[in-house]
């Protein structure tokens, strides 16, 4: 494979070190055979296996000593079947959803601190509030992001309360500790997410959990629209933005049998 002046020497190295694998005959492969496929020196091969290894990107044999690959990767491919699984469900369904609601609805996963929108889908009305995709935003302000942040276990919830800085980006963000871990607690309980300029000024949003087959939330949807047409309709938003969750969180097996 052609390398350009971008890349990294070291890391693709190592990536052509876990990509021998799927070359190879064999589920176990010693240090020599990997070696010599790359053209690779013994002792770099050896550094570049054992950091895989100390990752969990690599297992080695206790007795033979040989190597194959490790369960990190399954997990990270599974991540990503997950994801694309999601998006596969969530579109028809969200679709409907920015139709009949006539504002913007978006879908947000979480990654780290931050929640970020990965789709978005507009209504009919003519003003519409949308982020862009790819738009990262703090667990502690938005419908999307306090919901994902709510159903966090509670001790990555705790580490994370305690670590991140809470800075007013809107009128009404909460700032205070004590106060965002009790709305967090009063989302978890309810079941969904509300924001009223606690993101962005002048914006209203509800939001609903989408779950897995194992019950975890895996991501959040979320009707956006201005203040002024907000209050009128929130119940109503609140009841659409669950039936749509429901459903991707059945197609996706929560609720089946197996599931929980």
């Amino acid at each position: 494979m052609a390398r350009d002046r971008y890349t990294i020497d070291i890391l693709d190295r190592a990536l052509d070190v876990l990509e021998s694998f799927f070359q190879s005959a064999g589920d176990w492969q010693s240090l020599g055979e990997i070696s010599q496929r790359l053209g690779l020196t013994k002792s770099r091969t050896f550094r570049i296996l054992s950091t895989l290894k100390a990752r969990g990107y690599i297992e080695q044999h206790p007795q033979s000593a040989k190597y194959r690959l490790g369960l990190r990767l399954y997990e990270l491919g599974e991540l990503v079947h997950c994801r694309m699984e999601l998006w596969q469900v969530a579109e028809p369904i969200l679709a409907e959803l920015a139709k009949a609601c006539g504002d913007t609805v978006h879908l947000i996963i979480r990654d780290g601190a931050d929640a970020v929108c990965v789709g978005k889908w507009y209504g009919d009305q003519v003003v519409q509030v949308a982020d862009p995709v790819w738009r990262r935003s703090p667990l502690y302000a938005g419908a999307s992001p306090k919901l994902l942040f709510a159903f966090l276990p509670e001790e990555e919830r705790e580490e994370l309360l305690q670590r991140i800085e809470l800075k007013r980006l809107a009128p009404n963000t909460i700032t205070d500790r004590e106060e965002l871990r009790a709305r967090l607690a009063q989302i978890r309980e309810q079941g969904y997410g509300t924001a009223e300029q606690d993101l962005d000024e002048g914006v209203c949003a509800v939001s609903g959990p989408v779950r897995n087959a194992s019950g975890q939330v895996i991501a959040a949807v979320s009707i956006t629209c201005p203040c002024n047409r907000f209050y009128a309709r929130r119940e109503m938003l609140i009841r659409m933005v669950l039936r749509a969750t429901e459903e991707i969180s059945r197609q996706l097996g929560y609720g089946c049998a197996g599931g929980k």
